[in-house]
């Protein structure tokens, strides 16, 4: 897999501000270029786009920062592992529904698919359904 420098700059921001939520600090865009060493203008464009796309909360005061929209406690990977998970066990019921000619293995398979699109379908609906971050079509 490759990624664009664009895109490594912006994990690298969204790593560091990781780091620093649990303190409680907001990073301002200086010390998160020194930080990162990412220039200031590729920054303040990283910064603008993932506040628009909510991963990231600005102010604009005089303690002016960014820090992330949720801790990282509450960004939890465990909905999309049960949803691999049913679709590792549809698969397998696919496959040994038949040679053990039980019809009712293949449905369980369809209801494991089934189980694992809803699942993934309701985590995903808010970030497919909300206007895209750089305000054009499609």
């Amino acid at each position: 897999m490759h990624l664009t420098v664009y895109t490594g700059y912006t994990l690298r921001v969204m790593m560091y501000l990781a780091l620093k939520h649990p303190l409680g600090d907001v990073a301002t865009i200086d010390e998160i270029a020194g930080a990162c060493g990412i220039s200031r203008n590729h920054l303040e464009k990283i910064i603008h786009e993932r506040s628009q796309a909510g991963s990231i909360e600005t102010s604009c005061d005089r303690t002016g920062g960014a820090r992330p929209a949720r801790a990282p406690e509450e960004i939890s990977g465990s909905s999309d592992i049960a949803c691999y998970g049913l679709v590792i066990a549809a698969a397998c019921l696919r496959v040994i529904g038949p040679l053990l000619a039980s019809g009712r293995r293949i449905n369980g398979a369809g209801v494991c698919w089934c189980a694992a699109f809803a699942l993934h379908a309701r985590q995903y609906w808010p970030y497919l359904t909300r206007p895209r971050a750089d305000c054009e079509a499609g």
